[in-house]
């Protein structure tokens, strides 16, 4: 679906802009599970100073992932298990590694979790998930500059599309912007199900197990959707 590297690249140097721009740099923690790869990608990526200080690599060596995904091309849930205890923060967000991260979000959760905003719910208690919007993969494919990026999300994100769940199933039953919650209880249900090697809704097995106990929360609605992929055409 286009240059991979590139939409890893304009990722990372967005969301450690907004990072910067919201002085929460001690705050925030971006660890890139890098899965299989021969060259490892911090070699490889141009990353620009602020993100090249705020984020980490976690290398699955090639041997030990064809060993985990067995005939799938990718185990996700490996890899994003592997990155949840790895990281050090309070709370856990999973984003594919071409969404763009708006700063709207980060300023709204840390009012949050700062006490500035109250959700209504323990925020240590609460599911947030939140569906996506697409930025045209016709624009994606030409690989602009990192300035022309910033640019089309600032005049036209609110416009994009949100891709939406299936009809009559949970909204969180769709392309992930973010999916948030605080470590404890990722580690209480155990993180993701690491039998599901391939594409599939290992989100939603993992909320299913949650839900019992905790709320979910639509974390889209509160701040317009405001993550951006390029994967898909919009």
């Amino acid at each position: 679906m286009g240059n991979s590297r590139w939409r890893l690249e304009t990722a990372l140097n967005y969301v450690a802009q907004n990072v910067q721009k919201l002085g929460r740099e001690a705050d925030v923690e971006v660890l890139v599970v890098d899965w299989g790869s021969e060259i490892p990608l911090r070699e490889v990526l141009q990353l620009s100073p602020a993100a090249a200080q705020l984020v980490s690599f976690l290398l699955i060596p090639p041997e030990i992932a064809r060993e985990l995904q067995r005939d799938s091309p990718f185990s996700q849930v490996h890899a994003l298990n592997a990155a949840a205890r790895r990281v050090t923060g309070q709370y856990i967000g999973r984003i594919d590694q071409d969404t763009l991260v708006g700063e709207r979000f980060l300023r709204t959760f840390f009012e949050m979790h700062d006490g500035a905003i109250q959700p209504g719910i323990p925020l240590e208690s609460v599911l947030l998930f939140s569906m996506r919007r697409h930025i045209p993969y016709r624009l994606a494919d030409r690989q602009p500059s990192f300035w022309t990026v910033d640019r089309f999300v600032e005049w036209f994100g609110r416009f994009l599309t949100i891709e939406p769940a299936p009809l009559s199933r949970p909204f969180h039953d769709a392309g992930v912007g973010i999916w948030l919650l605080h470590r404890n209880l990722w580690e209480e249900c155990g993180g993701y199900d690491e039998r599901m090697i391939y594409v599939n809704v290992m989100e939603v097995d993992m909320i299913s197990r949650l839900i019992r106990k905790y709320q979910m929360v639509d974390l889209g609605t509160l701040v317009d959707y405001i993550w951006f992929s390029t994967v898909l055409c919009g």
